[in-house]
This record gives C-alpha cells, structure tokens and sequence, in this order.
C-alpha cells in the first residue's frame, strides 16, 4: 500500500510505504522521495530513499565588496514546500569547498529537512575582493549580503535562517 501526496505541478512526492513483506519492511520507516518521469510515452516511478534526492548549484551572490561565490545545497521539496536553511562561513584562509565546510552542508542536506548555503567571503577562494579590504566586519557585511539572498529565496522558511562556521568563520557567524 502508498499514499502519494504530491501537490498538482509538482515532479516530487513523499510517499508512505506499509509492507509486510520482511525483505522490505526498511520501507516501512524510510523517509523516501518519488520522482514521477512520464516523457517518451511511458510513465516510470522511481523511488528513492530521501538522501538520494539533493540539488547543489553554484550560485553569485552580490556583496558589498564585489561577488561572493557560493553554493546552494537544497533537499527534495514538494511545490511552495518551505524549509529552514544554514549560511555556512569557512575559516580565515578557507574557501566554501573546504572538507568540514562540504561535509557540514551534506549532513544538512541529507537530513531532508534543511537547505544549506556554504560560500567565499570576499577575497577568498572565487569571491571577488581585495585581501587589504578584508575585516571581521566586512565578513559580517558579507553574511548579511548571504542572509537577504536566502531570505529570497522562494523555498526558504524566513524565520529559521541559521549560521554556521568554522574557526573565524565561527567568530563572524
């Protein structure tokens, strides 16, 4: 038995599933995503296990000292779905791609529940700027810059915007 719950537009659902048969009873309590993919003529339902089904991009964010790159990581959503999200800082000297900083966002992600943000301070990794320029200040002026472009964001649960960071990144967040 399934309950499909996918809103009218939308390619995603999240189905429950009750078997009894013992090789797939992990069904029973496993948070899955339902992709549908009717082209060519033929309808196919693919199931997978929700930490299967991510998107990430690299996105430009404008910021007060040029542009900060970044990359958005969002999990599996139904259409007007809103989720909370985490603006990840990288240390002095980091970049967004470092491993805690990549890793940090996967587990968000993964959980299904949260997007993640994970992106340069200027002067830093793809970021525009000038090492000169750069201050704790100017690292909280880019966290700013951040959190209005997530605020923006259509998937976004404004009231649960969250920041994280490593190190200096730490001391900015």
């Amino acid at each position: 038995m399934t309950e499909n719950n996918a809103l009218q537009g939308s390619s995603f659902s999240s189905p429950t599933i009750l078997t009894d048969s013992e090789a797939l009873s992990f069904l029973n309590d496993s948070p899955l995503v339902v992709y549908l993919d009717h082209s060519n003529n033929s309808f196919v339902v693919r199931i997978f296990v929700r930490e299967a089904i991510r998107s990430s991009e690299k996105v430009t964010i404008d910021g007060p000292c040029g542009k900060l790159s970044a990359v958005l990581e969002t999990p599996a959503l139904k259409a007007g779905e809103k989720c909370p999200v985490v603006i990840i800082c990288h240390g002095f000297g980091g970049t967004k791609d470092n491993a805690n900083e990549a890793l940090l966002a996967k587990k968000v992600v993964d959980s299904g529940k949260m997007a993640a943000i994970r992106f340069d301070f200027d002067c830093h990794g793809e970021s525009e700027g000038e090492m000169v320029d750069m201050t704790v200040e100017s690292e909280i002026d880019d966290v700013k810059s951040v959190w209005r472009w997530a605020c923006a964001l259509p998937f976004a649960d404004r009231g649960r915007i969250a920041i994280a960071g490593f190190s200096q990144g730490g001391v900015v967040a």
